[in-house]
């Protein structure tokens, strides 16, 4: 009894992994695609400016080549640093390059890492890329408080109770970071078979893969809190307060 229960659970076990490498050899489901930068961004889709300006890593900017002696800067963010609706040598990069050259009176670059719709999730996975192959002497993070939390906080990017495009997202459990979940390129729960369910599961109940990824995750969500103020005031203690608004009249 024994035996063939063994041979039962042995043959099955095969006979999945059969079947994961068949899906995966045959593209079905496909991968999924998650983030975005320049090619897809919204911001491209309202742009005057959409041709593929972009540098080594597909998001908008000059192309990022710089010398020995050059002071290398990274302005990482999202719509703001994109800057669709200016043209190429008006974004905040160029700006930035010039200005910081003129007062540090030494050559600087300037980089941008940003796309419309970002949080920090993708930003410090750009981050990481970049430094994969490049340096920085210094990362100037342009954040945008009044959506970033909340794009923070979702597996997808969108402004209506529809799920928009996937991303990927982190997840903070007991002071440690975990992820990113929904990685492009890879599979739902990382195996095609229970992707490949999940999707005829979504198509049963009239809803997007997209869709039940969002409410699968939206239950997993912890409940609201009450903001502490003052305990919230305190982390940010000693940090300089640069108001958004003078540093562009200032800057840029």
């Amino acid at each position: 009894m024994k035996k063939n229960l063994a041979l039962v659970v042995g043959s099955a076990i095969i006979a999945i992994f059969i079947m994961e490498a068949l899906l995966r050899g045959m593209g079905i489901p496909s991968t999924l695609k998650s983030g975005w930068g320049w090619e897809n961004s919204a911001g491209r889709k309202l742009s005057k400016y959409a041709d593929l300006t972009t540098n080594q890593f597909g998001y908008r900017g000059q192309s990022i080549h710089y010398q020995t002696e050059d002071y290398v800067v990274l302005l990482v963010g999202d719509s703001q640093v994109e800057a669709y609706a200016n043209r190429p040598e008006h974004m905040p990069e160029q700006f930035l390059q010039e200005f910081l050259t003129s007062q540090l009176h030494t050559p600087v670059k300037v980089f941008s890492l940003a796309s419309s719709g970002w949080g920090q999730d993708q930003q410090l996975l750009a981050l990481q890329e970049y430094f994969n192959l490049y340096r920085a002497d210094l990362v100037l993070l342009w954040a945008t408080p009044g959506n970033d939390f909340w794009e923070n906080a979702f597996p997808d990017r969108s402004a209506t109770p529809q799920a928009g495009p996937l991303k990927p997202t982190f997840r903070l459990m007991e002071g440690e970071l975990y992820g990113p979940y929904f990685t492009s390129e890879s599979y739902l729960h990382n195996s095609a078979i229970a992707q490949l369910i999940e999707t005829v599961m979504a198509n049963l109940q009239k809803e997007t893969l997209e869709q039940r990824i969002l409410r699968r995750w939206l239950q997993g969500m912890p409940s609201s809190h009450r903001a502490h103020i003052a305990e919230n005031d305190h982390v940010c203690e000693g940090l300089t307060v640069i108001n958004q608004v003078e540093f562009f009249n200032t800057i840029f």
